[in-house]
């Protein structure tokens, strides 16, 4: 629903979000980070390093999400290497994008 946390930051992290269907925002403080979107995945970080959640996800609006449990991604990345690949591919994609973001928002670009 609208206004509900999908995690809060400092929450154990488990589990990779994909959204199908409306929005969520990405949220550190009072600050709005990012908007996500159908297609768009968060939770990654917490897939590879288990630290707790380094911000709140919270829905926009009805939001529909894909779930999947580290047990889950494990199991993919040992049994489907070719599939494996891509999806790792596609996080290194991610956070490259979101890196150059941060770097031009501390740099004041």
């Amino acid at each position: 629903d609208a206004g509900e946390a999908v995690f809060r930051e400092g929450d154990e992290s488990s589990n990779l979000y994909i959204i199908l269907d409306g929005l969520a925002a990405v949220r550190k403080g009072d600050r709005s980070i990012a908007e996500m979107a159908p297609g768009d995945f968060f939770g990654e970080m917490g897939l590879i390093d288990d630290a707790p959640r380094s911000a709140d996800v919270i829905a926009v609006e009805p939001t529909s999400l894909l779930v999947i449990r580290r047990e889950d991604f494990n199991s993919l990345m040992y049994d489907q290497m070719q599939l494996s690949q891509k999806v790792l591919w596609s996080f290194c994609r991610v956070m490259s994008v979101r890196l150059r973001d941060t770097n031009d928002t501390l740099a004041g670009v």
